[in-house]
């Protein structure tokens, strides 16, 4: 990629610019909070990395800071981060609070590509405009929201109709799309319900010890009349599982049509 200036600031003939704290006037402690801080930062000058604590050295894959120092900064951070940045600072010049950072992706000095939150701020660095550039690894995070998300999509499209059940009440928590197509029912409706509105065998008064039996062998089987949508009764084959999550104790039951 090709190196970048620092955006240039906004001129204002009739008053001085929001204050752009200079990073050469911070004091003893302040520089070593910066230096041991849990996030990266590093400052941009004319499109170079200029200083750059421990973490974002850490986080870059770079042995000691000095592989950073002199490095293109575009060589790390898309075009994408430099347009927030840009925005950023027409904003602090017109006196407007910060917009929260943005997520990007950054390659280290390996190759590797990881998740960051990262967020530029304009400064007065060694009395010349610069970019303060904090950002913190969120890969792990990332990956953790994908896998969820991959999760959610998978029981959502499972060939059986799968629900959550509350145990202290019967109420539908949850149901996928199999669920709804089976019962003649969207799945927003399906979660205004509870058990006993599909499962006419049983009742308020009945549901607690079932849920005991259940809660006693971890799971059960069975094939049962369950109501459609539109009076009909379906025979399916349920297999539930008692699930305590984070003391709150949940039916896991799995759905399919009966074989006739």
């Amino acid at each position: 990629m090709a190196r970048r200036k620092a955006p240039e600031t906004k001129e204002n003939d009739e008053e001085p610019p929001v204050p752009i704290r200079p990073i050469a006037a911070i004091d003893e402690i302040e520089a070593e909070l910066v230096e041991h801080s849990f996030n990266g930062i590093v400052i941009e000058q004319n499109g170079k990395v200029v200083l750059a604590n421990t973490m974002a050295c850490s986080i870059l894959g770079a042995e000691s800071c000095e592989e950073l120092v002199g490095r293109d900064i575009d060589a790390f951070l898309p075009d994408t981060f430099w347009d927030s940045v840009k925005e950023r600072l027409v904003k602090v010049h017109e006196g407007v609070p910060l917009v929260s950072p943005i997520e990007t992706i950054i390659e280290r000095l390996d190759g590797k590509s990881i998740d960051v939150e990262a967020v530029g701020v304009p400064i007065v660095f060694e009395s010349g405009p610069g970019i303060e550039i904090v950002f913190r690894d969120i890969t792990h995070r990332k990956e953790t929201e994908r896998t969820l998300k991959f999760t959610q999509y998978a029981l959502d499209h499972a060939s059986d109709a799968t629900f959550w059940f509350r145990a202290h009440d019967g109420e539908i928590v949850y149901a996928n799309d199999r669920a709804a197509w089976d019962f003649g029912y969207s799945t927003e409706e399906l979660m205004t319900m509870t058990a006993f509105d599909i499962d006419p065998n049983i009742s308020k008064d009945t549901w607690h010890d079932f849920i005991e039996t259940v809660r006693e062998k971890g799971y059960s089987r069975s094939t049962r009349l369950l109501k459609h949508h539109n009076g009909n009764m379906i025979a399916m084959d349920i297999t539930r599982h008692f699930l305590d999550y984070e003391g709150r104790p949940f039916i896991i039951a799995f759905a399919r049509k009966a074989p006739e």
